[in-house]
């Protein structure tokens, strides 16, 4: 017996559409996830070396729920939690980008802004204590 399904030609029309046109927030979730690069690796230095010279605690992570990932898991526990919480972030921008791109773009925007303060703070801290 023959086969009498016909045979489909795969279009991949819409992946040329995709690939083609630049995404909305392009610019903003390059430069929110820079940010939160340098914050992970600030953090990754400020708790590397946790005694100074005393011996005694110098940093050490104020938020909570990353302090939770740093205590069970150390440094490679609080570069996941910071990195989900990054993925998190752009997927709702992402998200409310589809609806309105101006609130999305500023959402991610202000999440640069703010993690940008995180890091200079981090920065003068480093600098500060060394």
């Amino acid at each position: 017996m023959a086969n009498t399904l016909p045979r489909r030609n795969l279009d991949f029309k819409f992946l040329e559409t995709i690939f083609r046109h630049p995404l909305p927030l392009q610019r903003e979730s390059s430069l929110f996830l820079i940010a939160s690069v340098l914050d992970v690796l600030m953090t990754c230095m400020l708790l590397e070396d946790l005694t100074g010279v005393t011996g005694r605690t110098i940093f050490y992570e104020s938020n909570p729920v990353a302090g939770y990932f740093f205590h069970h898991w150390h440094l490679a526990g609080i570069v996941y939690f910071k990195f989900v919480m990054v993925g998190f972030i752009e997927v709702i921008a992402h998200i409310i980008a589809l609806k309105n791109v101006a609130v999305g773009r500023r959402l991610l925007d202000f999440g640069t802004l703010i993690v940008s303060v995180v890091v200079i703070y981090s920065m003068y801290l480093l600098m500060s204590h060394r």
